[in-house]
């Protein structure tokens, strides 16, 4: 019997184990879902309530309405990856979150948008962390753009430092613009442009600090 030569699996990124954006973010504080009562979340768990339900409900989120608004996204996004590798067929048609798909459609014809990666993992070798960006393109052909898609009601001020840790992680370009594309779900979206030089060295503070409580772990 002649054994056939097994396959050698591929080898392993060490790069995956690094902190990722949202992982450093949440460590360092700078998320809105951590602002908690630790006293009241320790007391709830040693009841016996499941913690991620407790942590949500804490800030006044029932996590199954959470979970509805975190397969919207996740749908949104996925069409919108679609449309930018050029899919025709419209499979999200008919579906309750459609019109944030049109928002975009219609922000990518006003503004003339064209990415160049979408849903993409990026690296930062120098502070060793990783991140995964929405999309980074050119609008008008002229100004580059790595763009944050958000579906949300409000824009989280740390949206502005979660895009500077991706752009870390880009070649440098200063004209290049960090934006939050919020869509609506009356099919319109809202541009939000974050301008400030100290987003960067806030980020890498979060790192410091994201570092340092993942050690204590």
């Amino acid at each position: 019997m002649i054994e056939e030569p097994s396959e050698t699996p591929p080898e392993r990124d060490a790069r995956e184990d690094w902190l990722s954006v949202t992982q450093i973010l949440k460590l360092a504080g700078l998320s809105p879902w951590m602002d908690i009562d630790l006293d009241l979340l320790r007391r709830g768990v040693e009841l016996g309530l499941d913690e991620r339900r407790l942590r949500y409900l804490l800030n006044g989120v029932d996590p199954e309405i959470l979970e509805r608004k975190r397969e919207r996204g996740v749908n949104v996004h996925m069409a919108i990856a679609d449309i930018e590798h050029g899919l025709d067929e419209a499979w999200w048609a008919g579906e309750s979150w459609e019109p944030y798909v049109i928002a975009y459609q219609r922000f990518k014809a006003e503004t003339k948008y064209t990415a160049s990666l979408i849903e993409h993992r990026v690296y930062n070798e120098t502070y060793q962390y990783r991140g995964d960006l929405d999309s980074l393109g050119m609008l008008d052909g002229k100004v580059e753009a790595l763009i944050d898609v958000k579906t949300t009601v409000q824009m989280d001020p740390t949206i502005a430092f979660q895009l500077s840790g991706y752009a870390g992680a880009l070649p440098p370009n200063p004209k290049r613009l960090r934006l939050g594309l919020q869509l609506m779900k009356d099919g319109t979206y809202k541009i939000h442009e974050y301008k400030n030089r100290n987003d960067n060295a806030i980020f890498l503070a979060a790192l410091t600090v994201a570092r340092v409580k993942e050690g204590l772990r």
